[in-house]
């Protein structure tokens, strides 16, 4: 969102877009950690979006409508009651919806959201000096703010290693920062953190990675072949491929803090759903 949007990295956000042609085919979900707001702040800035992609796919002006919602649980909810045609989710969101017989596929990632790239690994990492392998953490505390869904983290970003809910002692946080605060203070003794994190992490905090995930969007655009057809899904995925690069599009991906959205291999997920779904 715009700077002067109170931001927090693990909050959640919903985006529906209403339909200009049949029921669903159109609608849009964002559910996107770390895109900062709350429902009324957002609401211009949806407003934008909506109204760029309207005027861009000449849809009718006013046919798509936005709100911004904060909770996980609903958005999983309102993808399940309106059946959209797309959506801006999670990597783990898509893995799971993946697994259904109704399963969305990929067709673009994110980059900007929390600081993420469009290809992110996450790391288990202590505090240099302390558990040396994986197995010296059975039974302590691994505190993350990217722990939405332990099954996920079990079965893909720790390549079912371990089971994560029973072999680690879970702390979530919604903030990117609290897990190094945690392990400085030994309040912790293991983190989860992505690429992102890694990079920025405090001077005074020498970390030892364990562990590490491979290479995943964390923020894939999704569409859902059972509501749109794909005449609609390519003019879609080509409008939003260029439109942060300049112009009207440009300013509305930057009061979003969208980076860019960029073209995905739908095999760039074949592994983790492979992992999780089995």
């Amino acid at each position: 969102m715009n700077p002067k949007i109170p931001t927090k990295i693990a909050l959640f956000g919903l985006l529906v877009l209403a339909t200009p042609a049949r029921a669903g085919s159109s609608d849009l979900v964002i559910y996107a950690p770390g895109m900062g707001g709350d429902r009324d702040t957002a609401a211009p800035f949806v407003a934008a979006f909506t109204g760029y992609l309207e005027k861009q796919l000449k849809w009718p002006p006013k046919s798509a409508n936005g709100v911004y919602l904060d909770d996980g649980k609903q958005a999983r909810g309102e993808i399940e009651k309106m059946k959209p045609g797309f959506g801006l989710i999670p990597a783990w969101l898509y893995v799971d919806l993946a697994c259904g017989k109704d399963a969305p596929e990929p067709i673009s990632a994110v980059d900007g959201i929390a600081g993420m790239s469009s290809a992110v690994k996450f790391h288990l990492v202590v505090k240099t000096g302390g558990a040396k392998t994986l197995d010296e953490l059975r039974g302590k505390v691994l505190i993350s703010n990217h722990l939405q869904n332990p099954k996920f983290v079990s079965r893909v970003l720790l390549a079912g290693k371990v089971d994560a809910e029973t072999f680690f002692k879970l702390k979530s946080t919604q903030s990117g920062a609290k897990p190094f605060k945690a392990l400085l203070q030994g309040e912790a003794d293991a983190a989860l953190i992505s690429d992102e994190q890694l990079k920025n992490k405090p001077a005074e905090l020498p970390l030892t990675v364990l562990l590490s995930s491979e290479p995943l969007p964390p923020f894939p655009l999704v569409s859902f072949p059972t509501v749109v057809s794909p005449t609609q899904r390519d003019a879609v995925k080509r409008e939003l491929i260029g439109m942060c690069a300049a112009g009207e599009g440009a300013q509305v991906c930057k009061s979003l803090r969208l980076t860019r959205f960029v073209a995905l291999d739908p095999a760039a997920f074949k592994v983790a759903v492979q992992q999780y779904c089995k």
